[in-house]
C-alpha cells in the first residue's frame, strides 16, 4: 500500500496505526488510515476553538475541536514511541498558537 506524505506546506503531521492529522494555513484535516480511509477537512473559518491535551504516560495527544456551529469533535493519536511523542509534545502547541491567536 502507497503512503501519502504530507506535502511540506503542513506545518504538523501526525499519524498512528488508525488516522492522521494534517494542520497548515488551511486548517486541520483527519485522515483515516487504511485502504478505505477517509479525510475530513476543517477548514479554519469552520472552528470556532481548537484545544489539545498530551498524555504522557499513554504517549496520547488529543484535539479537540469546536466548530461555529457549536459542533465539538475530538481526534486522539497514540505515539508509536517516545521520540515521535516528544516531537509531537514540542511542535504541537505552538502550530496552534500561530493559527489560534
Amino acid at each position: 500500500m502507497a503512503r501519502e506524505v504530507p506535502s511540506e506546506d503542513v506545518e504538523f503531521y501526525a499519524e498512528d496505526g488508525e488516522r492522521a492529522v494534517l494542520i497548515d494555513a488551511r486548517g486541520v484535516e483527519i485522515r483515516l488510515v487504511g485502504p478505505n480511509g477517509i479525510s475530513i477537512d476543517f477548514p479554519w473559518d469552520d472552528i470556532a476553538s481548537i484545544s489539545h491535551t498530551l498524555r504522557e504516560a499513554g504517549l496520547q495527544c488529543t484535539l479537540f475541536i469546536e466548530f461555529t456551529d457549536d459542533v465539538p469533535y475530538d481526534c486522539a493519536l497514540t505515539a508509536p514511541d517516545d521520540v515521535t511523542y516528544g516531537r509531537w509534545a514540542r511542535h504541537l502547541p505552538d502550530v496552534l498558537d500561530h493559527y489560534c491567536e
